[in-house]
């Protein structure tokens, strides 16, 4: 049976043992958050905020679901809302002063009890770690999907006694990083507000939500120091990652390219539609921008993003123009190492000065180049739309890469082992 949703929740006595419904997420990337002076009546207003799922559900409160909101201070000296990459910074969640201006939004699913009318209801831990009711705005959203809406400075208002709450607002600017535990659950029996709740007993079956707040924005700037240009993609290379603070976490959320933007730029204020390609998080190191259209010419810079959607200012901007892979395969001349990159790669430039400082200085070593490149320039576009070839190719080049690049080192330890066998050896036969 649906639940019961009441425009406005009466008070009425709380009573322990009322029969419950078990929750659950109706959309496991649904997250939101808004600032609550901006009309959030339907779903435009709400920005969508990342969202770490439980692997247990949310059910247990040690193993929570998990959110990150990124807030701003409009009266503060850092500029949060130039320095992110939501997708409209004008109706992100703000704290300035006392004042905490934040609306969250969650979606969840219900099987409720048989024949019984029960009502989604939310609590906050206090500095006690008890939960405890507070105000909420419920409506069904799809048939069987009800939409909570948490107005967090009620919410605190409604506890009275979350320090987490007080030092939200008394943080300064740039410096709030406090986390709220909040608990969803459903009951027959409306709780009061500001009445505790408990999980253990009479309103179990809901779900945990760890929501974390932060207005520190990253502090660093990352260098390109090369870009490697292939086929519909290029490759950047960049350092200073590891420097950079405020990230949250040890592993950074994003890393992203901007196309078009000039060096020092502060995303938002660059436009969140010059993101090129979000790929995998790397901190420093290489990147790898895909489904690019050959021989466009592209100027990218790069940022590193926490998990509150903050960034770092742009890298410097470099200009490079990927190639379509025969142009690539005869501009690098080593058709089959090419073709198991795909890119221009250090163990093509290696390859390359064999070629030109050894093979190319005797008549064997031209005649090998020239079968070499009678033969080879058939083979490669093979390679190239084989993963597996590929994977071969560039497998077997690393190993004569480095096998020749190290042979005096490996030869030179080989002989010293002989040596210290033998030693043992003499050792065993005069005992």
């Amino acid at each position: 049976m649906k639940f019961l949703v009441l425009p406005f929740i009466f008070f009425t006595s709380f009573v322990y043992g009322a029969s419950v419904a078990h929750l659950s997420e109706s959309d496991v990337n649904y997250f939101r958050a808004a600032n609550s002076n901006v009309n959030t009546t339907g779903e435009s207003g709400f920005l969508e905020m990342i969202f770490e799922i439980s692997g247990g559900g949310g059910t247990a409160e040690s193993s929570p679901h998990v959110a990150y909101i990124g807030t701003n201070d409009t009266s503060g000296a850092d500029d949060q809302s130039n320095n992110n990459i939501l997708s409209n910074s004008a109706v992100m969640p703000n704290i300035t002063g006392s004042t905490i201006n934040v609306d969250m939004r969650i979606l969840v699913s219900t099987t409720p009890t048989s024949g019984e009318n029960e009502i989604v209801q939310v609590a906050l831990e206090d500095d006690s770690s008890d939960f405890k009711k507070v105000t909420t705005t419920v409506s069904e959203f799809t048939t069987d999907q009800w939409r909570i809406t948490i107005d967090v400075a009620t919410a605190c208002g409604d506890v009275g006694s979350a320090q987490e709450c007080t030092d939200l607002i008394s943080a300064a600017d740039g410096s709030r990083e406090e986390t709220l535990k909040f608990y969803v659950y459903a009951s027959e029996t409306v709780t009061p507000i500001g009445d505790t709740v408990d999980p253990t007993s009479g309103q179990t079956g809901g779900i945990f939500y760890s929501v974390n707040f932060s207005d520190k924005i990253p502090d660093g700037v990352l260098t390109i120091s090369s870009i490697t240009k292939g086929d519909q993609r290029l490759t950047l290379n960049f350092t200073g990652g590891n420097s950079v603070t405020n990230m949250a976490s040890s592993i950074i959320y994003k890393s992203i390219v901007l196309n078009g933007v000039a060096g020092g730029q502060k995303v938002q204020t660059a436009g969140v539609a010059n993101i090129l390609v979000s790929e995998s998080p790397v901190r420093e190191g290489a990147l790898d921008v895909k489904n690019l259209t050959n021989n466009t010419s592209y100027t990218l810079s790069t940022s590193l993003v926490n998990k509150y959607q903050f960034s770092t200012v742009s890298s410097n901007a470099v200009t490079e123009t990927p190639l379509d892979i025969q142009t690539l395969l005869e501009a690098q001349a080593c058709y089959l190492v090419t073709a198991g990159f795909q890119e221009k790669h250090y163990v093509l430039d290696y390859f390359r000065s064999i070629r030109d400082n050894y093979l190319l200085k005797n008549s064997l070593g031209k005649s090998f180049v020239d079968y070499y490149y009678q033969t080879a320039p058939s083979y490669a576009p093979l390679i190239y739309n084989s993963p597996k070839l590929s994977l071969i190719v560039r497998s077997l080049s690393f190993g004569v890469y480095y096998f020749l690049k190290y042979f005096w080192f490996l030869f030179a330890g080989l002989i010293c082992l002989q040596l210290f066998r033998l030693r043992h050896f003499r050792i065993s036969i005069s005992s």
